[in-house]
């Protein structure tokens, strides 16, 4: 009986040879508020806006999925897209039998739905009306690339193909036909090998039943996720298969099997790779060849048994490996949550670079880069990833954050743990690299802080380059074809470890993470940290870099892989840089501690202010929302934080509010916290700062730019370790960027008949001054690491003794007057002068020519500083 139904169904609704059977939804009747409130609570796609602008207006839109779904195609009909998008009321495609049965019902009774076979696409039926007539009306279509009964009736040419249907209309009429990929995921978690049940619409999990797609789409709708992916040109794709010499007839296999792929590939870039067991991962890890290999080479020299060696290999294993757990990163996420609401005001972000982000996500495994300023890094970065729907990372940690209970559930979010140092751990570093094979090879993303520890100063830190070795080593050997390196700026009104880093900087050590230090660290609880700010710098491929050098990756010698990996790294804090955010709190302090006096008026402030705002937005730099909206109430709030925790002294007022002649005092112990939060903007005024300084070294009112480029150079290789260069930009490039902005602000003249040179303005040497104060502190804990080797002889001094003795050195040249800025006393200043002066050839009081050679011009630009 339930056979002859069948073939009755069956027999009604087959297409003859050339036709196709489709779904035409006029209404939904009295349906409409059950089935739109079903599918309201579901997010649109992320990609709306992104994609509305790459579409002509009037495009035939159809929208594509790996397979049928009746949810799918409900969905794309209830839905209102913004323009040039619209809503999918034909479905070109074979309907199953059930499914055809419940839409008759559902149309007797509720609706007015039709089954047309529809005949030749391409010759309107006047009766039934074609798909060409449809399409052409600017109504959308919905296509499943794949149903088993249709490519039986496809292959043996009982039905056409729908995507040969749409090239002929395409040929014929000359529209515009654009293929929209859609994905539609009921949740996001990996997959689970260990489940061998049937495939889900991509082919690479366990999809839920009916019955808990149901259930999930009336209780808890905000768990599905719906993507679009990047719509794909019918008529491109057809010129470029007609210029790879595919034929007619091969074309529409050859397209839907590039949309199914695509489609893959962005379910990858949402749920991540096949989540497998951790013994299996560890199995891996210890059978690759390299590690397998080296261990029967260490047994051998240690002369200990491979049994001995290979359960070395296990503990190493056991100390980096994350653990990680999908419900444990769930829990992070409302973590997170809950201290941004009860730390913080909220997030700002780049939605712009974050769409880019998601975009490159599908070409390779993510190589997150942020800078590092806060503990919060940890989980603020991957938080933002994983509610635009990119997989969480694995995350780059330091050994001293695995301590209980921290260290399980940082593992249980991704978190791998590094020792500070390979130096000896040959045989670790082995595990550890093939660690990371493993991650890139299954299509982990991984989070790595390109400064390899937390600035305590507020600025970037020199790059470190042994983590991208590792990434290149791994992808040399093949564990992936490509890599997405991704630089993030991430930046705090304030920070939460403010306090620590102050002592640090200042001389005192480090304390060491701890269960007590997570207790004290309650009382944080208790504050507000202002926002937070993220942005992305552009996404670049490691193919990218090898192209513009014309290498591979294979044939490379050591010296030329550590080119790359400088490369990369330079390039990843230059992009991070371009992204720093300037805040009232960073602009304040700059504009208190560049101050020549040590009493200011808030008439002199707001001069200083508004020079270096001019300068900023002569480089379009990202500002605050609050300070673009109202600059002159975002300083006022900010001088009134500032006076309330101590850090300024009012010493006249003229009323409640701040008035220009009211005169303020930075209190001398609390420059540490301003110098942070100055360093948070330092970098946009380099370039404007050397500028500046090699103008006032000609100690002449006109000059030629071309007599610059010498002394720009002295300064950018002298603070190399303070500001990485940027090494796609030639000195020249940015000397004539800062003349441009000091013209503009009427610092400088061009003169009327000669060429390339200009004349100093009376106002703009003082604002000259002023930009190029940036630098002073600097100078001034250089020319304390240079007094030192004046004093002592080559290795008299072991490096903490050093040290701890340029500590000494410099507290008594404060005292002396010999330096004015205590800020200047900073042991992170000290570490990069001494390897400036080592590189220099200078290592003690033996090296006395050299060191004279460079005393001459650091107290000439001291002496023009002061």
């Amino acid at each position: 009986m339930w056979q002859k139904l069948k073939h009755i169904g069956r027999k009604r609704y087959r297409a003859t040879a050339g036709k196709i059977n489709c779904i035409r939804i006029e209404r939904l009747g009295l349906t409409t508020p059950f089935v739109s409130g079903c599918f309201s609570k579901i997010s649109s796609p992320p990609d709306w806006a992104q994609f509305s602008h790459r579409m002509p207006a009037g495009a035939i839109v159809v929208y594509v999925s790996k397979s049928y779904s009746l949810t799918e195609f409900l969905y794309s009909f209830v839905r209102t897209p913004p323009p040039p998008f619209r809503s999918a009321d034909i479905g070109l495609n074979h309907v199953p039998f059930i499914r055809r049965l419940i839409f008759s019902l559902f149309s007797l009774f509720f609706a007015r739905l039709r089954y047309p076979s529809f005949g030749d696409p391409v010759q309107p039926d006047t009766i039934t009306g074609s798909v060409e007539h449809e399409l052409l009306k600017r109504r959308a279509g919905y296509l499943a690339l794949f149903e088993k009964h249709d490519f039986y009736r496809q292959y043996t040419g009982e039905q056409a193909d729908p995507l040969q249907l749409l090239m002929q209309l395409q040929e014929k009429k000359g529209e515009a036909v654009y293929l929209v990929p859609q994905l539609f995921l009921f949740g996001r978690r990996p997959v689970k090998p260990h489940r061998p049940k049937q495939e889900n619409i991509s082919g690479l999990r366990n999809g839920p039943s009916g019955l808990k797609k149901l259930l999930m789409l009336l209780m808890q709708p905000e768990k599905i996720v719906v993507e679009w992916g990047e719509p794909v040109s019918l008529r491109s794709a057809v010129r470029i298969m007609a210029g790879a010499g595919v034929g007619s007839d091969e074309m529409p296999t050859i397209l839907r099997k590039s949309l199914m792929e695509q489609i893959d590939r962005h379910y990858r870039s949402i749920t991540g790779p096949v989540l497998k067991r951790s013994a299996e991962l560890k199995q891996a890890i210890l059978t690759n060849g390299d590690v397998a290999s080296y261990i029967a080479k260490h047994a051998e020299r240690k002369q200990i048994s491979v049994f001995d060696a290979r359960k070395e290999a296990m503990a190493y294993v056991d100390e980096i490996a994350a653990n990680y757990n999908p419900t444990v990163v769930a829990f992070g996420v409302r973590l997170v949550q809950w201290l941004l609401r009860h730390m913080f005001d909220g997030i700002s972000v780049d939605q712009a670079g974050l769409a880019d982000v998601k975009r490159m996500a599908a070409r390779g495994p993510l190589i997150l880069m942020p800078c590092h300023r806060s503990h919060m890094d940890y989980l603020v970065v991957p938080y933002l990833l994983y509610n635009q729907n990119i997989p969480w990372p694995h995350i780059f940690a330091g050994i001293n954050l695995s301590f209980w209970p921290m260290g399980p559930f940082f593992r249980r979010v991704g978190a791998f743990f590094v020792r500070r140092s390979f130096a000896g751990a040959v045989f670790y570093a082995k595990v550890f690299g093939a660690y990371i094979h493993m991650l890139l090879k299954e299509g982990f993303n991984i989070k790595v802080y390109i400064e390899g520890t937390r600035s305590r100063s507020g600025k970037l830190l020199p790059p470190k380059l042994g983590m991208l070795n590792i990434l290149l080593n791994a992808c040399r050997n093949k564990a992936c074809e490509d890599l997405i390196f991704v630089p993030i700026f991430v930046g705090y009104d304030r920070v939460p470890e403010e306090a620590s880093y102050v002592d640090e900087a200042s001389g005192s050590e480090k304390k060491t993470e701890s269960v007590l230090g997570i207790l004290k660290a309650g009382r944080l609880l208790k504050k507000r940290y202002g926002k937070i700010y993220v942005r992305f710098d552009r996404p670049f491929a490691l193919s990218e870099i090898l192209d513009s050098g014309k290498q591979r990756l294979e044939e490379m010698t050591t010296k030329a892989q550590s080119a790359v990996c400088r490369s990369i790294g330079y390039r990843a804090v230059n992009g991070i840089d371009r992204q720093s955010v300037v805040t009232p709190q960073s602009l304040v302090a700059a504009a208190l501690l560049n101050s020549p006096k040590t009493h200011v008026t808030i008439e002199y402030l707001m001069f200083e202010i508004r020079a270096y705002l001019a300068c900023l937005t002569y480089q379009n730099a990202h500002l605050s929302r609050t300070l673009l909206n109202d600059p002159g109430a975002a300083i006022r709030h900010i001088l009134s934080y500032y006076a309330r925790q101590h850090l300024i002294d009012r010493i006249t007022s003229h009323g409640q509010d701040w008035a220009l002649q009211d005169v303020i005092k930075i209190k001398d112990h609390k420059r540490y916290v301003l110098e942070y939060y100055k360093n948070n903007c330092v970098v946009l005024f380099i370039p404007a700062a050397f500028t500046a300084l090699v103008i006032l070294e000609k100690d002449a009112f006109q000059f030629s730019a071309a007599d610059l480029t010498e002394a720009y150079g002295y300064l950018q290789d002298t603070f190399t370790n303070e500001f990485v260069p940027d090494t796609d930009r030639s000195a020249e490039y940015y000397i004539r960027k800062s003349i441009k902005a000091y013209i503009d602000d009427q610092v400088l003249i061009p003169h009327p008949t000669l060429p390339d040179t200009y004349t100093l303005t009376s106002p703009g040497f003082r604002k000259l001054h002023l930009v190029a104060a940036f630098l002073t502190t600097f100078f001034e804990s250089y020319w304390i690491v240079l007094c030192y080797f004046k004093q002592f002889d080559r290795n008299t001094h072991d490096r903490d003794v050093r040290l701890k003795k340029i500590q000494s050195l410099g507290q008594r040249l404060y005292k002396a007057n010999g330096i004015r800025r205590k800020e200047a006393l900073s042991r992170i200043n000290y570490t990069h002068a001494i390897e400036f002066f080592v590189r220099r050839k200078i290592r003690g009081r033996e090296d006395m020519a050299a060191i004279r050679q460079i005393e001459a011009r650091l107290e000439g630009y001291l002496r023009l500083l002061r």
